[in-house]
């Protein structure tokens, strides 16, 4: 049987996101994210590391900041490193594949873009039939 590594988050940005190029162009966004759990009634928050490519990558350093809300889907990767003194540290990642703005314009701040398509009631389809569209074959 196959296995799952699937992560899905919804938190707050705790500082700006880092956007950097590789040498091959292609763009990487860091960030740590805040979710917050209640257990026994006690807040508790999780930090999160977050990395993100190409296209995700050059959205999020342009459009989020320190506070924006965003919906992420991805994976957990952790590597092994030797730090200096030749100990063996682990760093934990998720490796974001889709992200979702959640704050709406001008929430975090001035140039904020929300990427939700929220319908208003000018657009909202109407949800008023007239009485020849509903079928009288219907048992109930």
């Amino acid at each position: 049987m196959g296995s799952v590594n699937k992560v899905i988050l919804l938190g707050r940005l705790g500082a700006d996101p880092e956007l950097s190029y590789t040498k091959d162009n292609l763009a990487i966004c860091k960030f740590s994210l805040a979710t917050t759990a209640y257990v026994k009634g006690e807040e508790q928050t999780q930090w999160t590391n977050i990395v993100l490519f190409d296209k995700n990558a050059k959205n999020a350093g342009e459009w989020l900041k320190k506070g924006s809300q965003v919906y992420l889907e991805g994976r957990l990767q952790t590597r092994k490193y030797e730090d200096k003194g030749g100990k063996q540290q682990y760093w934990t990642e998720v490796l974001a594949s889709f992200m979702q703005f959640v704050d709406k314009r001008n929430e975090v701040s001035g140039d904020q873009v929300s990427t939700s398509t929220k319908q208003t009631p000018s657009t909202a389809p109407s949800t008023t039939k007239k009485e020849e569209d509903f079928d009288d074959d219907i048992p109930f």
